[in-house]
Order: structure tokens, then C-alpha cells, then sequence
């Protein structure tokens, strides 16, 4: 859901501002209704050249060690793809050369929170990471049987995307899943 453009910003803060708007109801009253808005996300599949696909265990000083695929929120100056070509270098070492819109994701109904989620093939090791201060990244290739695994953890991060596979997968579309995601 999108904050509705006659919203307010009523606060601040560092990850989240809160919008609030008059709400007509139903019964012809109106309400305050407040949305949190965060700064739009951008994360990358990447598979390599093999079809493998890579993951991360992470460790962050503030929580429990956890799975998930690079990336992170974007500022102002920088788009989707550009964030999700820069975070897969920083936190991987790797460059992708055949990339792909997979879906836009949003967190909640009461968060402003968009999150594309690319798929980049043909992934290629050229330096080391370059991470942050708070970051403890462990790159993981893992072939298509073992990605099912991992997605459906509960330490696995993109909860969103796991449930779309696990629901893929469900309806007997793993053929074409396994197609889309790894491109063969």
C-alpha cells in the first residue's frame, strides 16, 4: 500500500517517518490514519555461471545469525538496480552480467516498504568483499535442491520471497520456477 499523496509527515527518524491523513469511513466519520514510510530495498539473486546460487550467513552485533541474499535500503541518489549491482559486489565479491527484474516485494499493509528483487546470472568473482564495520558475510553456493532447503528456514531473512517459492513449488510450477530463476 502506498501512503495517499495528501498524507502528512508528522515524524522523522532515522529508518521510518510517520504519515498521517483523514480517512473517510464507511459510516461517513472520519479517523487519523497513520503509515510508517522506510526507504525502498533492493536485493539480488545471484546465480552462477554453473546455476549454482549464492547465499549469505550473516552476523550483525544487534541479532541472531541469519540467511539471506544481498543487499540493503537505497538513498536518494541511487536507483534499484544500481543499489543491487553495488551491495552484490560489496557484500560478495562478485559482479553479475545478465540481470532481471524478478519482483517488487512490500514488507506491509502499514509500511511504505518497496523491495525489488532481481535475479543476476552468470555471477563472476573479481575481488574481495568490502563490508561494513558490522558485518560478518559468509558467501554460500548452493546448488538448486539445497536452495529449497535454505529458502524455507527460519533463519532465512526473505521471508516474502520464500513464501512465493514455497507457494510456486505448492501449485507443481517448479519446473518453471527452476527456469526463471536460474535461466535454463
Amino acid at each position: 500500500m502506498k501512503i495517499p499523496e495528501h498524507a502528512k509527515k508528522v515524524f522523522k527518524w532515522v529508518l521510518y517517518d510517520v504519515y498521517h491523513w483523514d480517512q473517510e469511513l464507511y459510516d461517513w466519520t472520519t479517523k487519523i490514519f497513520e503509515m510508517l514510510k522506510r526507504n525502498p530495498a533492493s536485493f539480488v539473486i545471484p546465480i552462477s555461471d554453473d546455476w549454482n546460487i549464492y547465499i549469505l550467513e550473516q552476523e550483525q552485533p544487534w541479532r541472531q545469525p541469519y540467511y539471506s541474499f544481498p543487499g540493503w535500503s537505497w538513498e536518494d541518489w541511487e536507483d534499484a538496480l544500481e543499489l543491487a549491482k553495488r551491495e552484490l559486489l560489496e557484500e560478495t565479491g562478485l559482479v553479475g552480467y545478465d540481470w532481471e527484474l524478478f519482483k517488487t516485494y512490500n514488507q506491509s499493509w502499514k509500511i511504505d516498504y518497496e523491495k525489488p528483487c532481481y535475479i543476476s546470472r552468470n555471477c563472476k568473482k573479481i575481488q574481495e568483499q568490502e563490508l561494513d564495520w558490522w558485518e560478518k558475510i559468509k558467501v554460500i553456493k548452493v546448488n538448486w535442491e539445497e536452495f529449497k532447503t535454505i529458502i524455507t528456514w527460519p533463519k532465512f531473512r526473505m521471508s516474502d520471497f520464500g513464501f512465493d517459492f514455497v507457494r510456486e513449488l505448492y501449485n507443481w510450477r517448479e519446473e518453471e520456477l527452476k527456469k526463471k530463476i536460474l535461466g535454463k
